[in-house]
């Protein structure tokens, strides 16, 4: 059968997937497959292969890339992220510095590299065996790939050169969080768009740490909307994956949270549609939809106690009260919380955390208040479960943390008899347990998966395999928008924006109908633009001001409020933003059309040569454009003089340690120089230090058993890829002058950091200096500041910052 019948075959799932015509019906484009619940419809699939030799019982091709995330494959091509330099595992100090994150491209029927494109990693607790956590997504009408890295890169990467189209830098750009665990989600690509959630904290009316969405343009990058998971909750990391289906009509991502709730949003708009909240904590497993029908499982406390872990069956079309109604439930102490389930058009899949896969039928909903339904089997594959379940061909494709990859022959209702197992052992020049972690990859007749070593590429008929499948149901539709529909919301784009003092730059208004289908057609004559002025900063131990926000008159100087001042520029009726000359700020664009109003953010972020005294903001505050700052550090008073002080009252680990970047993220070549004071609280010093291409250089307010401190330089502490120190016995209470600067060449980087006390002269020399053979060759200026026994009921250790500077290498001096 050739892909062109194929494709006619898959007309009905492509238009489900919102996707153009052309998509090659037997490409693997999300993590989950084609319909995004890890249920492929292809037949004539292998049974059993055995890993040995390339070329017979069934194993195709493997070569020696091993991944932990999900391959993806599209246009005879094979995608996955993993790390690189990290085997064997036994690294030496040179190893460690040339390791770091990669996305691979391999020829789909020979395996061969095609190429591979480099992340560094920096400024994340995630260790090494757990790079390459999210799975990518793709385009296959663009041929784009999209990556998120443990670093915090979001890149747009051509699928045939591997060259990165646009990227953004998530943590330095919207203060993303990440945990020792490496859970990061993985982003989904639908309707134009690339969405992806992440717990952050950046500036603004997005200051607070909460878990947010974020939507860019495929094509450009620039952000379309935001949305958050909004409420009291505990933030952790997280890695329940986004999916996209029509239900009722309407177009709706649906993604597990971290505050226990399965959420669905409109893709198009970013609109809460309805929540169901399920668990006490976050939500790992991805949910899988089947009809109306969405179904998710997870492995932690449930909110209304009892039990531990829960698989839920709701009924999306059924929605009260913002609520999907409840149409089964299992419960009985069973962890379900490290892998997600599956599902095919009966039954749904769910692997527990020790490796036993349960099987319930999807339609069969129980009597009683309660809910409860029973599972049909259960069937051990394992001990320990992180890779996912797919079903195809009657089977199920799953692996084993250790060292298993099992091939299931399903059995209807009844367990299934046996499976066929292959145990790995490690390859020559490997180390340790051959941990497998990878979920399967289904496309043209071949299966693809990875273990920690090695990608296999297997086929019943070999390399000659192709796609045969079986029946292709037709999709739920989407309701189309009427000539007639009524304007439910509109949109600013972009919805958020950085830009330098002085720039200028577009808005445009889009609106939708009440399902968030955008009225390409819609009259937005009526629009109005203003520049609104910001809410007062909460300070500790005092409430904002009462007084409501204020718009600034076009051209003119804008009131005095109680809080911040809106953005300093002028925007005209056709949304055209035009900033004055100061260099820091930011603020909002308010559109409005009759009751309909949106606000895009936009910060003017820092440039070269800059300078920061404090006097010029207010106690309480924080200064303009920073990002990730406030909340976790604030401008006070001391010793008659502002300084920033980092706040050490809050033990919760994004705000007792955390980055306060200045400049963006692309900036490179440059000076940072910042006074740093550290008081000691509890018989503890602070970590206190200052941050330029990603390289940090701080006070450690630890001490050895010796009872001396020093000085640190790193870049990813978790690694340690660098970690160079020197001993530097600083005391309490005492301000010192810290200095670090950063020359990018063609091969490599020179960092050099020197500290000393303030108001003595400055030393000729550095007090540390390190060659980097994998250098950051960019990234924001920042403070750093880490109170390790802050407490809500006694304040912890406390760290002040006194004029911050940062110039361009080579820059005179003014």
């Amino acid at each position: 059968m050739t892909r062109r019948r194929i494709s006619g075959l898959f007309g009905a799932l492509v238009a489900l997937l919102g996707l153009a015509p052309t998509t090659y019906a037997t490409d693997w484009i999300h993590w989950r497959g084609p319909g995004e619940s890890g249920f492929s419809r292809e037949l004539d699939l292998p049974a059993t292969w055995d890993p040995a030799t390339p070329g017979r019982e069934n194993l195709i091709w493997k070569v020696p890339f091993g991944c932990r995330s999900t391959p993806l494959v599209m246009g005879g091509h094979v995608y996955f992220v993993t790390s690189f330099g990290d085997v064997p595992r036994t690294q030496t100090a040179a190893e460690r510095l040339v390791t770091g994150e990669r996305v691979v491209c391999l020829n789909a029927k020979t395996g061969e590299k095609i190429w591979e494109q480099k992340f560094n990693v920096f400024l994340t607790d995630i260790v090494t065996n757990r790079l390459g956590w999210a799975n990518l997504t793709a385009d296959p009408v663009g041929k784009k790939i999209y990556c998120h890295s443990s670093a915090g890169f979001l890149a747009c990467m051509d699928g045939e050169t591997g060259k990165v189209v646009w990227q953004h830098q998530l943590t330095e750009e919207y203060g993303r969080v990440t945990g020792y665990g490496g859970r990061v989600a993985t982003p989904v690509c639908d309707s134009g768009l690339v969405i992806i959630g992440m717990v952050q904290a950046s500036w603004g009316n997005y200051a607070r740490g909460l878990h947010r969405f974020v939507a860019f343009e495929q094509e450009t990058g620039k952000v379309a909307w935001w949305s958050e998971v909004a409420g009291d909750y505990k933030l952790a990391t997280y890695y329940s994956n986004p999916i996209v289906a029509n239900i009722n009509g309407q177009r709706l991502m649906i993604s597990g949270g971290v505050d226990g709730s399965l959420h669905a949003f409109q893709v198009r708009t970013g609109k809460l549609v309805w929540s169901y909240k399920y668990c006490a904590t976050a939500v790992n497993p991805s949910p899988v939809i089947v009809g109306n029908y969405v179904l998710c499982s997870h492995g932690e406390e449930n909110p209304d106690g009892g039990d531990i872990g829960r698989v839920i069956c709701v009924d999306a079309s059924k929605v009260k009260d913002g609520k999907p109604t409840l149409v089964w439930q299992y419960r009985d102490g069973t962890r379900f919380g490290l892998a997600s389930p599956a599902a095919d058009d009966k039954y749904l899949y769910v692997p527990d955390d020790a490796a036993k896969l349960y099987c319930f039928d999807i339609f069969k909903e129980p009597t009683g208040t309660q809910k409860i339904n029973k599972f049909l089997w259960k069937f051990n594959y394992g001990t320990l479960s992180r890779g996912s379940p797919v079903i195809a061909d009657n089977k199920v494709f799953i692996s084993g943390v250790d060292a298993r990859y099992a091939i299931i022959p399903l059995n209807g209702k009844k367990v299934p008899e046996g499976s066929h197992e292959i145990r790995f052992k490690a390859p020559v020049g490997g180390v340790g347990l051959v941990e497998v972690h990878c979920t399967t990859a289904i496309a043209d007749g071949k299966v693809y998966f990875s273990t920690r070593d090695e990608f296999f590429c297997i086929g019943k008929n070999g390399a000659d395999s192709v796609a045969k499948f079986g029946k292709i149901p037709e999709p739920a539709p989407e309701t189309p928008a009427k000539e007639d529909d009524a304007i439910a919301s509109i949109q600013v784009f972009p919805a958020d924006v950085v830009l330098a003092a002085g720039g200028t730059t577009e808005f445009k208004v889009k609106a939708f109908n009440a399902n968030g289908v955008e009225l390409k057609n819609a009259k937005l004559d009526g629009v109005t633009w203003s520049l609104p002025a910001p809410p007062a900063p909460k300070v500790p131990g005092k409430e904002p001001a009462k007084e409501a926000p204020k718009e600034a008159p076009k051209g003119k100087e804008a009131p005095k409020t109680a809080g911040p001042p809106p953005l300093d520029g002028t925007i005209d009726e056709k949304g055209v933003l035009t900033l004055s000359k100061r260099p820091a700020q930011q603020g909002y664009v308010l559109a409005k059309l009759g009751d309909k109003t949106f606000m895009a953010r936009v910060r003017v972020a820092p440039g070269l040569p800059y300078k920061q005294d404090f006097v010029q903001v207010p106690v309480g505050g924080i200064p303009g454009g920073w990002i990730n700052t406030q909340a976790k550090y604030v401008v006070v008073e001391k010793d008659g003089v502002k300084v920033l002080s980092k706040t050490n009252t809050n033990p919760s680990p994004p705000v007792a340690r955390a980055y306060a970047y200045i400049t963006p993220p692309e900036t490179t070549g440059y000076t940072i120089e910042s006074d740093i004071m550290g008081v000691e609280q509890k018989d503890k010093l602070p970590d206190g230090g200052i941050l330029a291409n990603r390289y940090t250089f701080y006070l450690d307010g630890k001490t050895d058993e010796k009872g001396e401190r020093t000085v640190r330089l790193i870049s990813w502490e978790a690694l340690p890829r660098i970690d160079v120190a020197a001993p530097f016995t600083w005391k309490s209470g005492q301000w010192y002058r810290l200095k670090l600067s950063v020359e990018v060449g063609e091969k490599e980087a020179v960092v050099k950091a020197k500290v000393w006390a303030r108001g003595e002269a400055e030393p000729e020399k550095w007090t540390l200096e390190f060659t980097d053979p994998l250098p950051n060759r960019e990234g924001a200026a920042a403070l750093y500041g880490y109170v390790t026994n802050a407490d809500k009921d006694a304040p912890g250790s406390e760290i002040y910052y006194a004029n911050i500077s940062i110039t361009k290498n080579g820059a005179a001096k003014k």
